[in-house]
């Protein structure tokens, strides 16, 4: 049984996420999440830049929050703001007022040009039934599926979903419905260079904040 540290749950509606992921199973077939291709170029827009500094004197994104026009901007870490883009680079997508994704925040790492790990952050427990069925609809059968425990410092015990489905397209994607809290759960969408680019963007980070990577 893992043991996990977490915050007050609170009590929010969830739409159903069947419209919202577009996945097949099939080499022909194009790999869409939330509107954004996957393995492929990025072609949505940086949001805009405010035109003055913002932290440590680094660009600064004219209002983070939503993005100004029709279409998903992206914003990058404070420190990268206004540069191209180029691998290893992490992205976090921000959608026009009123089409925020309800299954949680996309974000992408690019590997070899292309979106090849995508990332989707759920909201833990409280929604986990209706994530797994939105995925199953959309892949099928997960290849795995479990339903281990975890546990607060308080002694409460919550079930929690794990699920893994291998694409014939060679993409892997993965459920966790919690992750350090049962209040944030995730969804990874990965090519194998899509993982191996993810963990060496991890492992490059935590080195420059002068941690150690698991």
């Amino acid at each position: 049984m893992r043991i996990i540290f977490f915050a007050a749950i609170c009590s929010l509606s969830f739409a159903s996420t069947a419209q919202e992921i577009s996945i097949r199973d099939g080499d022909a077939t194009p790999i869409t999440i939330f509107g954004i291709s996957f393995d492929a170029a990025p072609v949505n827009p940086e949001c805009p830049l405010s035109g003055s500094p913002g932290i440590l004197g680094y660009p600064d994104y004219k209002n983070p929050y939503f993005a100004d026009g029709q279409v998903p901007c992206y914003v990058q870490i404070v420190r990268d703001a206004g540069k191209p883009l180029r691998d290893g680079s992490r992205i976090n997508f921000v959608y026009p007022i009123g089409k925020d994704p309800e299954l949680g925040r996309l974000s992408a790492t690019i590997s070899g040009g292309r979106l090849s790990y995508m990332q989707v952050d759920t909201r833990g427990i409280r929604t986990q039934s209706q994530d797994l069925s939105a995925l199953t609809q959309k892949f099928g059968k997960p290849d795995y599926l479990a339903q281990p425990k975890v546990q607060n410092r308080m002694g409460a015990s919550f079930e929690t979903i794990e699920a893994n489905w291998n694409l014939q397209s060679g993409v892997t994607v993965s459920y966790s419905s919690t992750t350090n809290s049962i209040d944030e759960g995730i969804v990874i969408i990965a090519t194998q260079n899509g993982l191996a680019a993810d963990r060496l963007r991890h492992e490059t980070r935590m080195k420059e904040l002068g941690g150690t990577t698991l």
